[in-house]
């Protein structure tokens, strides 16, 4: 569903951040299984009129060598936009902090590649259109289950679906994560596998709120872990000025996990 939102500039956008969802498989040099999946999820970016794809660094790494994520122009389409170059974070707090923001990975294109060529399917971010959740906001969460998608020789058919979560508040020492969870009464799946990398949209506050990168499911109560959007956009922020240190504070406010 498209939302009217409004950026700091004061132009206004309809945009549906389901549109900006991508299925992660890849290209190899196999003719019998010329594409592949390790299960997982994909989203475009819009940021200051540059095009980029988060996900997770999880997911990209079960590929083989040589093989290429396969980055499509609209997510049911094939046509690919091929990436230039993957971003990752390192060396948190000077390698003293171990967290999930890790995870997070950026695939940028050289100049060449315009937002255009997403088809307005690109989740455009600045302040008013992402940021933070608060304990008990509702969220979405658009991803492909691994187990709902298929693969083979000649065909690619990823099933997107969109589960609501509600927002748990900052429950680790993790300071780049949240937490959400859901409860699904007569589920028809076992497993998350497939949601890493999938975004998140708060539904309360009407922006996107960050990127999915674990879960977990146990009679019938889904956990997830996502990382916050205020630190992706810090990220997407480097990599658009091409300053490769970022340094920023921010507060947390940890709840407590109920048992």
């Amino acid at each position: 569903m498209q939302r009217t939102q409004r950026l700091r500039s004061g132009q206004i956008v309809r945009q549906d951040f389901t549109e900006a969802a991508r299925f992660v498989f890849f290209a190899s040099d196999l003719p019998e299984f010329p594409y592949w999946t390790p299960g997982g999820t994909a989203f475009a970016i819009d940021y200051k009129a540059r095009p980029y794809v988060v996900t997770c660094r999880h997911v990209l790494d079960k590929a083989d060598k040589g093989d290429e994520p396969v980055i499509t122009d609209l997510k049911f389409r094939n046509t690919p936009v091929r990436a230039s170059c993957v971003h990752r974070v390192q060396d948190l707090d000077g390698g003293a902090l171990d967290a999930d923001m890790g995870d997070v990975t950026v695939l940028a294109f050289d100049c060449s590649v315009t937002v255009q060529q997403f088809h307005d399917t690109a989740y455009v971010v600045d302040e008013n259109t992402a940021g933070s959740s608060e304990h008990g906001d509702d969220l979405l969460v658009h991803g492909a289950l691994k187990a709902w998608s298929f693969i083979n020789e000649t065909e690619v058919s990823p099933h997107f679906s969109t589960f609501e979560f509600s927002d748990a508040g900052a429950t680790s020492e993790d300071p780049f994560i949240r937490e959400a969870v859901a409860k699904f009464a007569d589920a028809d799946f076992e497993s998350l596998a497939g949601l890493s990398g999938s975004p998140v949209f708060n539904a309360t506050r009407r922006y996107l709120c960050g990127m999915v990168v674990r879960g977990g499911m146990q009679t019938g109560i889904c956990r997830i872990r996502y990382v916050d959007m205020f630190d992706i956009v810090r990220l997407l922020e480097s990599i658009h000025t091409g300053d490769p240190r970022v340094t920023y504070t921010k507060t947390v406010k940890r709840q407590r996990p109920k048992a």
